[in-house]
């Protein structure tokens, strides 16, 4: 009869244990992802794509897009393709106006118009900064927890990290955006954290339909 009322409390207790395993089991992905993204980061100046390797698999899929449609930018076209109800309707429409056309040239028609291809290097780059967002997370929001991101404090004056001049490549690939001189960490982490998190740079386009005639 005594076991009875410990059992609510055994289950609660399973189920912490459960919820403990899940988080730690979160984290390590959360962690592998970083640790990943980061040896991408370090390895990109010495990467060497060798038969069968990712890289040399890019390479043969980029090949073939430039051998269809020519030159294209890769963060342009990686918007096109996210949106594909977009590409196919735009080639869609292409096709009817003009006739049977090869996929490159119905692919450079869509995209030589400008409001277009804005807009898909737009959703391109949201995409990209989204597969990054790990590394920014570890490398910039840290600092937001530790109670370590005051202005006087003494890392600031340290050098750039790894980490942080990959995300101001990644960041001025993706925006455009001139960078200044970040002479030391603190500057760095500044920069990182306003285009980075800043929603303005990363909030969809406008869809289409609502642009005016």
């Amino acid at each position: 009869m005594d076991a009875e009322p410990s059992q609510p409390v055994d289950a609660l207790l399973a189920r912490f244990a459960d919820l403990d395993v899940r988080l730690t089991s979160a984290q390590h992905v959360a962690a592998a992802k970083v640790n990943e993204l980061r040896r991408q980061a370090k390895s990109r100046p010495r990467r060497r794509g060798g038969p069968g390797s990712a890289d040399s698999r890019k390479y043969a899929i980029g090949g073939a897009v430039v051998l269809l449609a020519g030159e294209i930018d890769a963060t342009t076209l990686l918007g096109l393709f996210a949106q594909t109800d977009m590409m196919l309707r735009w080639m869609a429409e292409e096709r009817l106006a003009n006739g049977h056309q090869p996929f490159g040239s119905l692919l450079r028609a869509v995209l030589a118009d400008q409001r277009k291809a804005d807009w898909c290097r737009r959703w391109g780059a949201i995409i990209e900064w989204s597969h990054r967002k790990a590394l920014y997370d570890a490398s910039v929001t840290s600092f937001e927890t530790s109670g370590r991101a005051g202005p006087h404090e003494r890392w600031r004056q340290r050098d750039v990290t790894d980490d942080q001049a990959e995300l101001i490549e990644t960041l001025y690939t993706l925006l455009g955006k001139p960078i200044p001189t970040l002479v030391d960490r603190g500057a760095a982490y500044e920069w990182i954290k306003e285009h980075g998190g800043n929603p303005t740079y990363w909030a969809p386009p406008p869809h289409p339909d609502s642009w005016s005639a």
